[in-house]
């Protein structure tokens, strides 16, 4: 039992220090091994498992199939080479942490992912140099309706009233503010804005011309800002006896830096008592979307 004990001190020593060198190689299922540990699968079906890794519960927590597809947690139909989805809807912890690379990409070659943390964001390499990958940004989708029915008083015979009091039915970057009717951009960029407004009851002195104007105006700093551009529609009308209903389209292309906001504004010309925006949220529209 001594000569037992004093061979394992031995071979301990020499296998620490590196003296003894033991060359081996373990074949599962194949009596020529070619690697240290050379395993070798008799099924058929490329997802049955050749290696696999579980917990103290029986839950695989790494497993290799026929065809080399890895699976770091239960999810024995993986489809590809590595996956880190779980059958469980309730387990979230399936990240994967990517790295810094110095590696020329012309070395790497392409489809070679790395995070840079001087930018931090993920690129990738498409065999040529490192390209940041950027998401796909939600792009501005403004759709509103007026159906507030307010009057606008007339002063010396016109009407000259930003349009407000939307109601927004789609702006999930919530650019528009429907109380002041003020559009603003969320970044640099170009946005088609289209805008219609009815108004009924509209008396028109008679034997005259009315003009109704409806325009987009662009401010260039802030709302208060004395440096403006825009467009305007205008279309006319004969003055007779009796009220008239009035309707208007405006629309055109902005080029937008960040910050720049766009409202409506109404003015509509020769014209006695008040006139009334049409209730109705169909006569009343607008839309503005990002190019």
């Amino acid at each position: 039992m001594k000569l037992f004990y004093i061979f394992l001190i031995y071979y301990v020593f020499f296998l620490s220090t590196g003296n003894l060198k033991i060359y081996a190689q373990v074949g599962i299922n194949t009596k020529n091994p070619t690697a240290v540990l050379d395993i070798v699968t008799n099924s058929t079906n490329d997802i049955n498992k050749i290696f696999n890794v579980k917990n103290s519960k029986g839950l695989s927590l790494f497993s290799i199939n026929k065809k080399g597809y890895i699976d770091i947690v239960e999810n024995s139909n993986s489809l590809v080479k590595l996956d880190l989805r779980d059958i469980s809807p309730n387990q979230f912890n399936r990240s994967l942490g990517i790295g810094y690379s110095d590696i020329d990409p012309s070395l790497v070659g392409s489809g070679v992912l790395r995070y840079n943390p001087t930018f931090k964001a993920l690129e990738f390499s498409n065999g040529s140099n490192w390209i940041q990958l950027s998401s796909e940004k939600k792009r501005v989708f403004v759709l509103a309706e007026n159906t507030s029915g307010s009057n606008y008083i007339v002063s010396f015979g016109s009407i000259n009233q930003v349009l407000n009091n939307w109601t927004v039915v789609s702006d999930d970057t919530k650019s528009f503010d429907p109380v002041s009717g003020l559009f603003t951009a969320p970044r640099d960029g170009v946005y088609r804005i289209s805008v219609s407004a009815v108004f009924n009851n509209v008396q028109i002195r008679s034997g005259s011309i009315a003009s109704y104007e409806l325009s987009l105006i662009q401010l260039l700093d802030d709302y208060l800002a004395i440096d403006y551009q825009g467009t305007k529609s205008v279309v006319t009308y004969f003055g007779g006896t009796g009220s008239t209903t009035m309707s208007n389209t405006c629309k055109n292309l902005f080029y937008l830096k960040k910050g720049e906001s766009v409202y409506i504004a109404v003015n509509i010309i020769n014209i006695i008592r008040s006139a009334q925006l049409s209730p109705d949220g169909a006569s009343n529209i607008l839309t503005i979307v990002e190019m």
